[in-house]
């Protein structure tokens, strides 16, 4: 790989979707790369989860430099940071943010839009939509903050998006380089529709 990619050394290593695995990704894949990274072959071993619970147990068993969790931290679900984030930094740990757009409700929060790659509840939905009528009072794209909101967090070191086109990573960008002031996250904090940011 090393020599297909002509590089030295790779960045990150992810052990990939073991969220329902954890156990093998501990004992099997992680010495693995443990040893790789003692060689200098690899500078980093992350795992990427879906699951808070599992990617615990991930961050205390294994020495990771740093995760990447999907979904579990955005305006909708700010999970990952009752225990998950106060473990990574416990261990300090880098955290990445995927799945910002919850599959694709908090990119557009009609009738019949996904959540977590199902079809989203009225009740999700409605949540979605009174968060997108506060932003938008401040003329804030839902997007922009779906985007920007993670990285509100110390252990959040960036946000993962997922572009199908050009066009679709060009809207990233504007959204991600958007100037939010600090009075719309107050805004939000003080609406209840999110949980605040603990550290």
């Amino acid at each position: 790989s090393l020599k297909r990619l002509k590089i030295d050394a790779i960045d990150i290593v992810y052990i990939h979707d073991a969220d329902d695995r954890i156990g093998e990704a501990i004992s099997n894949s992680y010495p693995v790369l443990d040893e790789l990274r003692a060689q200098g072959v690899i500078k980093g071993i992350g795992v990427g989860m879906n699951y808070c619970a599992p990617s615990i147990t991930a961050v205390k068993e294994m020495d990771l430099d740093i995760i990447l969790i999907a979904g579990r931290f955005t305006l909708l679900d700010q999970s990952a940071q009752e225990v998950l984030f106060k473990e990574c930094l416990k261990k300090n740990t880098a955290v990445v943010v995927g799945g910002v757009y919850n599959s694709g409700i908090l990119a557009n929060p009609v009738a019949g839009a996904n959540y977590n790659y199902v079809p989203a509840s009225d009740e999700l939905i409605k949540k979605a939509q009174q968060i997108q009528q506060l932003l938008a009072d401040f003329h804030i794209p839902i997007t922009a903050a779906a985007i920007q909101f993670p990285l509100r967090h110390p252990v959040v070191v960036s946000v993962l998006t997922g572009s199908r086109t050009a066009k679709e990573l060009n809207a990233n960008i504007v959204d991600f380089d958007r100037d939010i002031p600090a009075a719309v996250w107050e805004a939000l904090d003080e609406s209840g529709l999110v949980n605040r940011i603990e550290s």
